[in-house]
Order: structure tokens, then C-alpha cells, then sequence
């Protein structure tokens, strides 16, 4: 913008514009982040049935195998621990118990995952920010300096002014 003066005056700088970007950006990503640590923690807890309602093979383990458990019940009723089909049952029970534990490492793995990415996204935006805002603090300094010279401009120009103007008085009096 332009002052009554003439001269030229900036408002925003390109630094302030790209800080404001970039704080958008990291309001965002620590949303992001906080989204990413509350799955995690959520999936950490022990018994979350929040972890197979969210993920359908996780639920459809759990189905099997609480089918798989009435089925050896179910013999355990008829039959002995030690009869084959009981131990059969059982062994399946125990494969599905298996499945289900590395199905939910898996699914933990892929939110711990998901929240150290968001972590390092946000403290690299962070670390963006705060660089941003030191270049901006020096520009704001070297701006306060520009206008300390320029008042001194022009208060220079208005003394030769004043000056000129005097002496050309003085030389249309003398003659």
C-alpha cells in the first residue's frame, strides 16, 4: 500500500504469510496427532472391544472362535478333555486365540505407527513454525531500522529544504 507521503508500505511480508500457512498446517497436524495417540491408546487397552468393532477381521476371528469354543463345550459335555475331537476343538480354539493376538499386534502396530508419523509431522511443522517466526522477529527488527532511517531522511530533507528555501531568499534579497 502507499502512504500519503508516497512511499511505498508493506503490511505482510512473505514470512508472516508462509507462518500463517504453516501454523494452519500444524493445527491441523497436531489435531491429526491427537486423533492417531487416542486410537493407539484406545487399542492398548486390554479387552477394547473398540478394536473389533473397527476392524472387520478382527471381528470375524472373535466370531469364529467363540463359534469354535461352544462347539468344544459343547463336547466337553459329552465327552472327556483327553477324547480326540475334544482336544481337536480345543487345539482350534487355542489356533484362533493365536490369530486373534497377532491380528490385534498387527492392528497396534499399524496405530503406533500411524501416531509416530503424525508425532514427527507435527514436530517437524513445529520446528518450520519456530523458524518461521525467528525470521520473522529479525525482519520486524530490520523494518524497525529501515523506518528509523527513513524518519532521519526525512527530516534531513525538510532541513535542506528549509535551508534552500532561505538560501534562495537571501540571494533574491541581496540582489
Amino acid at each position: 500500500t502507499r502512504g500519503e507521503d508516497g512511499r511505498t508500505r508493506t503490511t505482510q511480508t512473505l514470512t508472516s504469510s508462509d507462518l500463517e500457512q504453516l501454523n494452519r498446517l500444524l493445527v491441523q497436524a497436531t489435531a491429526e496427532r491427537a486423533q492417531a495417540e487416542s486410537r493407539l491408546s484406545t487399542a492398548q487397552t486390554p479387552g477394547n472391544t473398540q478394536l473389533a468393532i473397527s476392524n472387520q477381521a478382527l471381528g470375524t476371528l472373535r466370531q469364529r472362535r467363540a463359534e469354535a469354543n461352544a462347539d468344544y463345550q459343547e463336547l466337553l459335555v459329552r465327552f472327556e478333555p483327553q477324547y480326540p475331537q475334544a482336544q481337536a476343538a480345543r487345539d482350534k480354539v487355542a489356533a484362533l486365540d493365536r490369530a486373534i493376538a497377532a491380528e490385534e499386534g498387527r492392528v497396534r502396530g499399524a496405530y503406533a505407527s500411524d501416531y509416530a508419523a503424525a508425532r514427527e509431522r507435527e514436530a517437524n511443522l513445529r520446528a518450520r513454525v519456530d523458524q518461521l517466526l525467528s525470521r520473522l522477529d529479525s525482519e520486524n527488527r530490520s523494518s524497525i531500522q529501515y523506518n528509523i532511517y527513513q524518519r532521519e531522511v526525512d527530516t534531513n530533507r525538510q532541513l535542506y529544504d528549509g535551508l534552500l528555501q532561505r538560501y534562495k531568499e537571501i540571494g533574491v534579497a541581496g540582489v
